[in-house]
């Protein structure tokens, strides 16, 4: 609820975390390569950097982290402190959705507004309603939809490329970020130029 939110947003302190964009030689599910990442702690102002860059709406941002690591609070957090004014969040938590209703990013997270406001608001009207605001969506827990799947979720990643992609086709740029596990980092493919951020 809003009280709990708020309350989140106040007491909660940043984490130290890596980052890396993801290219051939990229090992994001390999702990030992991460300890040859810079650590930081300055997530604001990484945040602040990427929602502005070219590549958010381009590609999504995969947030990695162990388990216990504050992936989900984290999206509660970004979606507590994105300016309303500028962005539109929709968090949605992927261990909620039905893992083999559909494949495509917009279904699930037409899945979760419907969970969200009893069947009252509709993607794309929202997204038109918000028009002078850029949609953030968090995908929350991949980890746990891969397990839950019996579908092959390797390309998902590649999904949300494409509904951005498709999105910012019509004049609505879209920025997405996946959270995940790191040990089921492998099982997705991770398209080339992708921000990868591990929580330490």
């Amino acid at each position: 609820d809003v009280c709990s939110s708020d309350l989140v947003e106040r007491v909660y302190v940043n984490p130290r975390f890596r980052v890396a964009l993801m290219d051939g030689t990229a090992g994001p599910y390999d702990p030992g390569w991460w300890q040859d990442q810079t650590p930081r702690d300055d997530f604001d102002d990484f945040l602040v950097a990427y929602v502005l860059s070219a590549d958010a709406t381009r590609l999504p941002l995969l947030l990695l982290g162990d388990p216990g690591a504050g992936k989900s609070i984290l999206t509660k957090v970004l979606a507590a402190r994105l300016p309303a004014r500028g962005f539109t969040v929709v968090r949605v938590p992927l261990r909620r959705i039905a893992a083999d209703v559909s494949v495509r990013p917009v279904d699930q997270v037409q899945e979760a507004l419907d969970l969200a406001t009893d069947r009252r608001v509709d993607w794309s009207r929202l997204s038109r309603q918000c028009a002078g605001t850029i949609p953030v969506i968090l995908l929350d827990g991949l980890d746990e939809l891969l397990q839950a799947s019996d579908h092959d979720r390797r390309g998902y990643l590649r999904e949300v490329m494409d509904f951005q992609r498709l999105e910012a086709a019509v004049g609505r740029d879209v920025i997405v970020i996946v959270t995940s596990r790191v040990v089921v980092a492998d099982r997705v493919d991770i398209p080339p130029g992708t921000t990868v951020v591990k929580l330490d």
